[in-house]
């Protein structure tokens, strides 16, 4: 979506009328020891431009089926310290945000305001690039879950620095540091001479073992689309590492319990039993590719999980305990109908993809849980801590939500609970900060005690039961409570809220298609962004030099002025209206003296009508909509003479001479009305000539 600048550039440095003498009594004498204008030298290929365009290009990445647009505002300066604001329009899906904007040569930078239209804002300073600024804002709030990501997508290490390669079948020892690989098939036994310095196993063919251990200094690797299968695995000692790599797979028929340095899964995992991670002295088991469990898994001993992939488990429990901690950015499937995926007492996890239970999901006390995307569960979902905060984030408790003694849920920005029956047990309560969150129930909302829901929460439920106090004291701080037919948040559907929440509802009082909040103009369908030059609450200067290029004085005090204005643009981010408004600071030229400025590429009748001009002299002859008669192209006077605007303090130098008398001047201001609003693509401020 196009926003280009109009407003003043010096392009050709010419009076209006008559060029000027000075009046040179009012000089002071010059410096004997000064240099002339003569020798003054101007080195070759010196820019005297004290201003630069700079071509800005922002794209939205909203995320997975989010089509409404985004405002995007222009600041120079960060707009949360006080920034001047520049400029502003929508950008969407395959819909950018385009402007081209001057601005002074010293700035590196702009600060971009993103507006995403379901209640976040994001701020980002943004360098300039020769003459480009360009950027992408993503709300990662709606973004779907990438499953299956690999951390680094490598096929791993050839088998070519292997000191010996075994094939076929049979029995073999690695000892002495050496590396074994197999690059085609083998079957049979191995085993690591811990007490002879160990060594590395590498496949990058097939190999199926029937027992193994690893130990000390030992060294597993499956690559360059290898498999390894064991029949029975074991595992001491503290530095033994596995490590699959991507399009690898690695399987072991058994339970099998982690020790020994690190574990890192780039490929497919499949383990015919218990998955217990536990005892790593590298402190963390990862996931990046996927992992299919038969039994249950426990995260034990101060270890952390880190799944970044796909981690399927089908045994009796998932289970975080002792101080161990998880994070998930892929996805997590516990399907173990009545059973339970728990987080348990003095550990940690943050969600910021997606975990669903068929079954049961428990966060227990002395846990801490950060859900920043979805937690799912068919059956109840019960919190048992304090500590459980979710960002932007949805809560799934198919068929009961739990919140027990003292327990608090926050919410923040526009999460989400979503289940049948939900009870809040004695002290046990919901606390929302940011944007609106909601809470859905279909069946019976319970409140067993003085619990409350607090703070920016929408509660929607047909069946509330309450055994104490009065609907107010349950619901506190601005959380309130209506039907389900009857509920004014919107949350999308996105990938990590399968479900959304209420219809999207938009205030477009004027019917223009940009939501008032970002219509500087509500009522007005013909008007939708108001945009400053050179920013809000600042003003340009512009000199002239009467003789340029001829050498004079070149003192440019000819005609000094401040040019401030604003942009009148419509939904689609035409033209509607231009006011300009000038000030005159000093007029050191001895003659009369007017100016104007021609748009280069706008003939007159383009231009409905202009207001505001000082023409008092004469002079000129406009057309019957303000505009210069006589003129090809649009050609604007804002004055036929500047003493019809300042007001001398004395002297003929106005505002000029050092340690002088002060004038002032009143103030032009020029309005400019495009009855058919004016496509920015065929004008900007490049083919404006002032003169």
């Amino acid at each position: 979506m196009k926003a280009q600048k109009l407003f003043l550039y010096l392009l050709a440095v010419v009076f209006l009328f008559a060029a000027c003498r000075k009046d040179i009594e009012n000089n002071p004498n010059p410096n004997p020891e000064d240099k002339t204008m003569a020798e003054i030298v101007v080195p070759d290929g010196f820019n005297w431009a004290t201003t630069k365009d700079i071509e800005i290009t922002v794209n939205v990445d909203a995320g997975s089926g989010i089509q409404a647009n985004s405002k995007i505002s222009v600041f120079k300066g960060n707009p949360e310290l006080g920034g001047k604001f520049i400029s502003s329009g929508m950008a969407g899906a395959g819909a950018p945000f385009t402007t081209t904007l001057g601005i002074p040569s010293y700035i590196e930078g702009l600060f971009l305001m993103c507006e995403f239209p379901f209640g976040r804002t994001m701020v980002e300073s943004i360098p300039i690039s020769g003459n480009t600024l360009s950027y992408t804002f993503t709300n990662t709030k709606f973004q779907p879950v990438e499953n299956g990501f690999k951390s680094t997508g490598e096929i791993g290490p050839d088998c070519d620095d292997c000191d010996l390669v075994i094939s076929g079948s049979g029995s073999h020892s690695i000892g002495n540091g050496q590396t074994v690989c197999v690059t085609d098939n083998f079957s049979g036994s191995l085993s690591f001479q811990s007490w002879n310095g160990g060594g590395t196993l590498k496949v990058c063919g097939t190999a199926n073992i029937n027992n193994l251990q690893l130990t000390e200094n030992a060294h597993i690797v499956v690559s360059q689309q290898g498999s390894l299968t064991i029949g029975s695995f074991s595992s001491w000692g503290t530095t033994g590492t596995i490590t699959i790599y991507d399009e690898a797979s690695f399987t072991v028929n058994n339970q099998f319990m982690t020790q020994g340095a690190d574990f890192e899964n780039q490929g497919t995992m499949q383990v015919g039993g218990n998955l217990v991670i536990q005892n790593l002295s590298g402190g963390v088991f990862t996931n990046s590719g996927s992992i299919n469990v038969s039994g249950y898994v426990d995260v034990n001993n101060n270890t952390k999980l880190d799944n970044f992939g796909v981690m399927n488990a089908t045994g009796s429990h998932f289970h975080f305990n002792n101080g161990s901690s998880g994070y998930n950015s892929g996805t997590i499937n516990f399907t173990s109908t009545g059973n339970r995926f728990e987080i348990n007492s003095n550990s940690d996890f943050t969600n910021d993809g997606t975990v669903e239970v068929t079954g049961s999901l428990f966060i227990n006390a002395g846990s801490e849980v950060i859900n920043n995307c979805a937690l799912m569960c068919s059956e109840t979902l019960e919190v048992n801590s304090s500590n459980f905060k979710n960002h932007s984030g949805y809560l799934k408790g198919a068929q009961y939500f739990h919140l027990t003694s003292n327990s608090v849920t926050e919410l923040h920005d526009g999460s989400m609970i979503s289940t049948v029956n939900l009870t809040l047990d004695n002290q046990g309560g919901v606390v929302g900060y940011g944007t609106l969150n909601s809470i859905k129930v279909t069946g019976a909302f319970t409140i067993s005690g003085s619990n409350t829901v607090s703070g920016p929460v929408e509660s929607a439920t047909d069946n509330l039961v309450y055994w104490q106090g009065t609907l107010e004291s349950h619901f506190i701080n601005g959380a309130y409570v209506v039907g389900l037919d009857e509920t004014t948040n919107y949350i999308p559907v996105s990938g990590c809220n399968p479900e959304g929440y209420g219809v999207l509802i938009v205030d477009d009082t004027d019917g223009d298609g940009i939501p008032d909040e970002w219509d500087d103009f509500p009522l007005d369908p013909e008007r939708a962004f108001l945009n400053y030059f050179p920013e809000e609450d600042s003003y340009v200067t512009i000199v002239f030099e009467d003789l340029w290029p001829s050498k004079g004085d070149y003192d440019f005090n000819d005609l000094v002025f401040a040019v401030w204005g604003q942009e009148v643009a419509n939904a689609d981010e035409d033209l509607v209206d231009i006011y300009i408004n000038f000030k005159i600071l000093a007029a050191g030229a001895g003659m009369e003296n007017g100016f104007g400025w021609q748009f280069a590429t706008l003939i007159p009748d383009q231009i409905t009508s202009v207001t505001g001009a000082v023409l008092n002299q004469g002079y000129v002859t406009t057309n019957p909509n303000g505009t210069e008669s006589g003129q090809d192209s649009a050609v604007i006077i804002a004055t036929e003479s500047v003493e019809d605007i300042i007001h001398r303090a004395g002297g003929s130098m106005f505002n000029t001479i050092e340690n002088g008398l002060i004038g002032t001047s009143d103030t032009i201001a020029i309005y400019i009305y495009f009855g058919t609003p004016i496509d920015r693509s065929n004008w900007g401020h490049r083919h404006t000539t002032l003169s």
